[in-house]
């Protein structure tokens, strides 16, 4: 792999829908941004929006930017805002919901990166 530094414009980036409510901006997109490690991404929830989740082979980290998220996993919740950090292992479903009326705004790091099948 060509390992180079990397600089990505986001407003050049078109946003992807994941799921209904959910928008994901791909910033770092693994082997096509030379790094086989991580991806990087800006997601959008939507008011209303309910999505849920599950990584066998790959970790999650979530930075809150804004908005409040109901995160549900292992029959616990917890709302999560704007600085709150969450890190979801491998093997863990999870499923979040975005309950307020404003969008909620946060950065997703996947470790290793998605294949490029995935993307």
């Amino acid at each position: 792999m060509n390992r180079r530094i990397v600089v990505v414009k986001s407003g050049s980036i078109e946003g992807k829908l994941l799921e209904k409510g959910v928008k994901s901006i791909r910033l770092i997109t693994g082997p096509k941004d030379a790094s086989d490690r991580f991806m990087m991404s800006l997601v959008t929830v939507e008011p209303g929006a309910n999505s849920e989740g599950i990584y066998e082979d790959k970790d999650e980290a979530l930075y809150i930017l804004q908005g409040r998220l109901s995160l549900r996993w292992d029959g616990k919740v917890e709302v999560v805002g704007p600085s709150d950090a969450v890190f979801i292992p491998m093997g863990k479903r999870w499923n979040m919901e975005n309950k307020e009326a404003t969008d909620v705004k946060l950065i997703a790091v996947i470790s290793p990166s998605k294949t490029s099948d995935e993307l």
